[in-house]
């Protein structure tokens, strides 16, 4: 089986966080959404990535929890950034992310390591301009530092997940996933979650220069979608006084009936879990 081969079986029997890129996609006529649903947003969260780092000066990257690379691998293909390097746990996906990038002869600018991350070692992850967690931090107390999570909350983990990252790049995007009981012991309503992660990136000294849920981007625009959920509107400011005062269950209960009432729909449900913020 030749190289060409193996990428088809292995994009055919992969989940949906595999997508190829753009220049494979067209060499070997096979069109992603053909086989998997975008589930998770990935081509909308590519091109809000794409669009905030064109023209910032960025060469390097490092893509933490990247799975097979493809934000790390399309970028390099475009000519965006000139080297990158993605961890993530699972070898399957790294093996296919570097036949990817052997296939379209990128393998000398990317390096793919497998490594179960953890707030202990991330600190001895390279420097470089810009660092991607675009699907880790909100998983922080389920499959990795459970105990810390368990004894300080997740608010303050993150807190401190993030000072680490801000010492050693200029720019982060980072995709937290609000959804069901995630992130664990982090106690804040659904619909006020992007608006405390926001004092969270500004508490570990970032400034959020873009944010908008995922679901937003597909319905509405990169311009419309921004800061939609996280502006100081009337109606969060309220929700905000009512969780200070009355707590967790009345906000849910109270958001949850308003936004019934919201006509506009997005076709993929699931992109409304998934919040992205740009940092720097």
């Amino acid at each position: 089986m030749d190289l060409r081969d193996e990428i088809i079986e292995g994009f055919k029997k992969s989940n949906e966080y595999r997508r190829l890129p753009k220049r494979v996609e067209r060499q070997l006529n096979l069109k992603t959404n053909q086989y998997k649903n975008d589930d998770f947003g990935i081509e909308i969260r590519y091109n809000l990535i794409k669009n905030k780092l064109l023209n910032s000066g960025i060469k390097s990257v490092v893509d933490l929890g990247g799975k097979s690379g493809f934000f790390s691998i399309q970028m390099l293909d475009e000519n965006i950034i000139s080297r990158a390097c993605v961890y993530d746990v699972s070898s399957n996906a790294l093996k296919f992310g570097n036949k990817i990038a052997k296939y379209l002869g990128l393998e000398n600018e990317i390096n793919f390591i497998e490594k179960k991350l953890s707030i202990d070692n991330i600190n001895n992850i390279p420097n470089a301009d810009v660092v991607l967690c675009l699907n880790l931090i909100h998983h922080a107390g389920v499959f990795f530092d459970i105990d810390l999570v368990g004894e300080r909350g997740w608010a303050e983990y993150a807190v401190d997940f993030l000072k680490i990252l801000r010492k050693k790049y200029r720019i982060a995007a980072v995709s937290v996933g609000f959804k069901g009981k995630k992130p664990v012991n982090w106690l804040i309503p659904n619909r006020l979650r992007p608006v405390y992660f926001n004092k969270i990136a500004n508490k570990a000294g970032w400034k959020v220069v873009y944010d908008a849920n995922v679901g937003d981007l597909s319905l509405f625009g990169e311009k419309i979608a921004c800061g939609r959920r996280t502006k100081k509107t009337p109606y969060i400011l309220s929700l905000e006084i009512i969780y200070r005062f009355m707590g967790y269950n009345i906000v849910n209960k109270i958001s949850k009936t308003i936004e019934k009432l919201n006509p506009k729909k997005i076709d993929n449900e699931k992109l409304s879990k998934y919040h992205i913020f740009i940092l720097k």
